[in-house]
């Protein structure tokens, strides 16, 4: 370390004695005693730069003139940063000022017309900086020099200039307002101003202004009520009264019924609402120091679209489907009590399925004509699926005519015989697949009780007042990208369903 800083200091010294023996040329004479000095700025200067930056000094109207070394008629950081470089000998000479006057040099040569050429005026001389070694520069800039925050609320402050090895440290100038951790964590305590001063063990500083303001008295949300469909995400912000504000890090936000709307908390004061079935909830807000709001979401109908298919679809070109806007697919896994009826694309749709990035679920078409039927085909079906992940359940598809001639239990009892030794033998959630007017006559509601999913078809119907069905299968001839014909389409109604098992 010791010899790192040795050819430093070594190095640095030697641009500084070549800035120092630097002269300006004056015009086309081969030689002349006139020569432009550099001028009296040093280290403070730079610092009052920073502290006009940050808003903490004032400057008159000649002062800012002098200091705007990048001439855009402002004072900032950059002009800073200009004033270090030439300290330090990175670049050799410092833009002129407005006002610099011109004189003229004769020409040596009397037989030609007279010329002149300017010559700039002296506008800088040399100083102690420039005549004494240094082994680091004495700039320092940081991330900020100016913030507000609110109680309670956080902020990293820390240098984006060298440091040369130098650990920096803060010192708050009221600890009462603001405070700083070693490492440049800024918390506020209290209403008012604070100014975070940074320093290095080779005398460079600069600072950060700080203003903190009170805890909120009020908040309220960018909707007080909402009407949403599944799958339609919203953005809402929490904004307080005025002179305050929120510390979006201990802001929580929540929701009463997180079967109906999720919540995501977002950067700063946001949230995105996220409705995932049919019904009303509140979202609410609460602010760090107790103070709430809410929003009244009412979610109905659904954006979520869904394909279901089988072997009769023939070649499926599953990325151009989801392009389509179908992020979901119910693949029929086979039918019947026999392996050999198993979907001769189930296996290929499945894998390109998933590859494309959709979300894949299952059904099995049923025959089954009493409870010992039923159970045969279940086990049919789960050796068809052999483990596969699934992101959905799987179905019992029952829609044969001769079942809808059975009573209200014999069917159910077929289908609960399904469902129950899925759910027994396997992680796979199990659902029921039937026509609307199935429903209350010919499947017992208590289906949907014992926490089964609800599929049901009811072509060109409009299902979104119920909030008991799972899925809506609206059409038989849907027309989708990748997909050759006809396909059925669906609409989901609740995104709960949607989870993975092995």
């Amino acid at each position: 370390m010791k010899l790192k800083r040795f050819f430093s200091a070594f190095i640095v010294c030697a641009v500084v004695l070549t800035a120092f023996a630097y002269t300006a040329p004056i015009s086309a004479a081969e030689s002349t005693p006139d020569t432009v000095a550099v001028s009296d700025y040093g280290v403070n200067d730079a610092t009052i730069i920073q502290k006009f930056a940050a808003d903490l000094i004032t400057l008159s109207e000649s002062e800012q003139n002098e200091y705007d070394f990048e001439r855009d008629g402002r004072i900032t950081v950059s002009d800073a940063s200009v004033l270090q470089k030439y300290l330090c000998g990175i670049i050799k000479e410092l833009p002129l000022i407005p006002d610099e006057t011109e004189s003229t040099v004769p020409s040596t040569d009397r037989n030609e017309e007279s010329t002149t050429y300017p010559v700039t005026e002296p506008t800088q001389k040399a100083t102690d900086y420039e005549t004494q070694p240094r082994t680091e520069p004495n700039l320092l800039e940081l991330n900020s020099y100016s913030i507000e925050l609110g109680v309670g609320e956080k902020f990293k402050l820390f240098p984006i200039s060298d440091t040369f090895g130098f650990e920096p440290n803060y010192i708050s100038t009221d600890e009462n307002v603001a405070v700083a951790a070693s490492d440049g964590t800024i918390t506020a305590k209290a209403s008012g101003t604070a100014v975070i001063k940074c320093s290095l063990g080779n005398g460079a500083e600069a600072s950060c202004k700080v203003k903190v303001l009170e805890q909120p008295k009020k908040i309220k949300l960018g909707k007080s009520s909402l009407g949403l469909k599944v799958g339609e995400n919203y953005e809402i912000n929490a904004t307080s009264n005025s002179g305050s504000k929120i510390d979006s890090q201990s802001l929580e936000w929540g929701s009463s019924n997180e079967y109906i709307v999720r919540v995501k908390k977002l950067d700063g004061n946001n949230c995105e609402i996220q409705p995932v079935s049919q019904g009303t909830a509140y979202v609410w807000a609460r602010t760090g120091n107790g103070v709430s709001a809410r929003c009244k979401v009412t979610v109905c109908g659904s954006t979520v679209k869904c394909i279901d298919i089988s072997s009769w679809q023939g070649d499926v070109d599953f990325n151009a489907v989801r392009a389509s806007g179908y992020d979901y697919v119910i693949l029929r896994a086979g039918f019947g009590n026999e392996i050999s009826q198993k979907d001769n694309r189930f296996d290929s749709y499945y894998y390109a399925a998933k590859s494309a990035g959709l979300k894949v679920g299952a059904y099995w078409f049923s025959y089954a004509d009493s409870s010992t039927d039923a159970v045969l085909e279940a086990k049919t079906c789960l050796e068809a699926i052999d483990g596969k992940e699934l992101d959905m359940p799987l179905y019992f598809d029952v829609e044969c005519d001769y079942q809808s001639t059975y009573s209200k239990e014999m069917m159910s009892g077929i289908c609960k015989s399904f469902c129950g030794y899925i759910t027994s033998n396997s992680s796979y959630r199990a659902g029921v697949y039937a026509p609307v007017s199935w429903y209350g006559s010919k499947l017992d509601k208590s289906i949907i009780g014992l926490g089964y999913s609800y599929w049901v078809a009811q072509i060109d119907g409009d299902m979104s007042e119920c909030t008991l069905f799972d899925l809506h299968q609206y059409t038989w001839v849907l027309s989708v990208g990748g997909i050759s014909g006809d396909v059925d389409g669906n609409y989901i109604y609740n995104l709960n369903i949607v989870d993975k098992c092995s």
